[in-house]
């Protein structure tokens, strides 16, 4: 009796014993910050101090290593005129926005933003996502691309930043409730996120549309909106005249904590007179974000303007003031950063990349060399500035890949640079010739804004021979120059390949 007694009170003791760790387990569980909500109402964030990866179970962003960018500086704020990291410290976000994400969207994907974040250097990549023209008005299915587009951010430790894209319809109010709908979405889904960024109107327009009529109400209606579920999430707001009248909203500026005011410029359109009005924004306490720029004209062609472009980024640099790039696609246009032969996962060569993409690429990265034009001749037509004179594309034989340029019967290829702030001039290539004497040429030529000069002079090869020319001292600084190939004689066909041109910031 005393043997069954003894081992029914040693059950019933670990029963007891099992049962306590039981309920502490699950009190632990439930009384766990990680697993509980985000409270609105409370001052306090989720660990802003590692990057974000999001689980696929509960869609909220996990603890990850330190060693990105978000996971170094983690959730932001604005002090004073200045965008700040979690530590106080001031901060500049560097990076590229996409185009029309319903009709670029292909470029928008965790591979690409991994090897634009990996090889190009991106802090911040914006999601244009437009209103009208084909958007979100039309076809509420392209937030389904934005939502991507933060997930594959967040997981790679880069901002993003949310762009509610109105161009064409330039009153915000057009369409406010449907920017309601969207920014409760977007911040409902988010809130736990150090990485997002709102923008909430892109560039307000028109001659009605001012600072205090239409975008400062419009603001002071979707600012809550978001608020009420991301309290502290940095917002970026649009002005007049197409994000440029950063001077009046500082004027009557918002009353809510971690706003910044947007100003757009392109490097061919706007100089000194628009710095003028930011310069004015900041010393009235305003802090400002450009969350669009472009290295051509307003319309997004002509150019590119490297000069222009360096001298505003160099002023940003020392106000410290985040940029985004003009854009991630392959449009025809000069402020394009992609060619068409530019593969939709990433993984470019500088070949796929315009003059535009070289220069923003090579910028953010902030190594003193530039690649400034690089060309293997694979979208099949020129494409980059290159100017032919009885030149064709040709696919009969090639260095690398397909394409090579056909140069025979005396004709010329020629190359029009912008070497303002750059030098250490340094022109590669590749050749072969065929039906050739030895009294044929590749001539290689450059002209300095007076005269050319002759830079380099080949005899025929049947085989593919890389060449390397360092341009004299008058290539540098240099908004004229000119680089041209030719034969000497009719009686040769010369094949040119894998053309790059590059160049010493200074």
């Amino acid at each position: 009796m005393f043997s069954i007694l003894k081992h029914r009170s040693f059950f019933l003791t670990l029963a007891l014993c099992f049962t306590l760790l039981l309920v502490f387990f699950l009190s632990g569980c439930v009384n766990n910050p990680s697993n509980s909500s985000h409270n609105p109402d409370s001052s306090s964030t989720p660990d802003s101090g590692s990057p974000s990866t999001i689980d696929s179970e509960s869609n909220k962003p996990l603890k990850s290593d330190k060693d990105t960018f978000v996971g170094t500086n983690g959730k932001l704020q604005v002090i004073g005129n200045q965008l700040c990291n979690e530590k106080k410290e001031a901060v500049q976000l560097k990076g590229i926005s996409s185009m029309h994400l319903h009709l670029y969207g292909r470029f928008v994907n965790k591979d690409t933003l991994k090897w634009l974040r990996d090889d190009w250097g991106i802090t911040v990549f914006r999601a244009a996502m437009y209103t009208e023209e084909g958007g979100y008005i039309q076809n509420k299915s392209v937030k389904e691309k934005v939502k991507e587009a933060v997930e594959a951010s967040t997981e790679l430790g880069i901002y993003v930043i949310i762009d509610w894209h109105i161009l064409s319809d330039g009153d915000p109010n057009e369409h406010i409730d449907e920017a309601k709908e969207f920014f409760r979405e977007m911040s409902e889904l988010y809130k736990d996120y150090p990485n997002v960024i709102y923008e909430i109107c892109n560039e307000p327009n028109g001659d009605d549309v001012n600072w205090s009529n239409s975008i400062k109400p419009y603001a002071q209606e979707i600012i809550p909106t978001i608020r009420e579920v991301s309290p502290d999430s940095i917002i970026i707001v649009g002005t007049g005249n197409y994000s440029q009248d950063v001077d009046e909203a500082a004027d009557d500026p918002l009353e809510f904590n971690n706003i910044l005011y947007a100003c757009h410029f392109y490097a061919g359109t706007h100089g000194i007179s628009l710095r003028d009005k930011v310069d004015y924004a900041l010393e009235k306490g305003a802090a400002i974000f450009i969350s669009e720029w472009g290295t051509s004209t307003s319309t997004g062609s002509d150019g590119i303007f490297l000069k222009e472009s360096i001298e505003w980024l160099e002023y940003l640099d020392s106000k410290k003031i985040s940029w985004v790039n003009w854009s991630l696609c392959d449009k025809n246009e000069s402020s394009a950063a992609l060619t068409f032969t530019a593969g939709t996962k990433g993984n470019w060569s500088d070949n796929d990349l315009t003059e535009s993409g070289l220069f923003v690429k090579y910028t953010i990265l902030g190594k003193p060399y530039y690649t400034l034009f690089c060309d293997g001749f694979e979208t099949g037509i020129f494409t980059k500035g290159l100017i032919s004179n009885g030149c064709t594309i040709s696919n009969d034989t090639a260095y690398k890949g397909a394409f090579s340029v056909s140069i025979r019967n005396g004709n010329s290829l020629t190359k029009e640079l912008n070497t303002s702030r750059f030098s250490d001039i340094e022109l590669y290539f590749a050749y072969c010739t065929v039906e050739f004497t030895d009294n044929d040429f590749l001539i290689v030529e450059g002209f300095d804004g007076s005269s050319w000069t002759e830079l380099g002079k080949y005899p025929g090869c049947y085989d593919w021979t890389e060449k390397s020319i360092t341009l004299p001292q008058t290539a540098s600084n240099n908004e004229n120059l000119k680089i041209r190939f030719s034969t000497n004689t009719g009686s040769s066909i010369i094949y040119l390949d894998e053309l790059k041109i590059t160049a010493k910031k200074e």
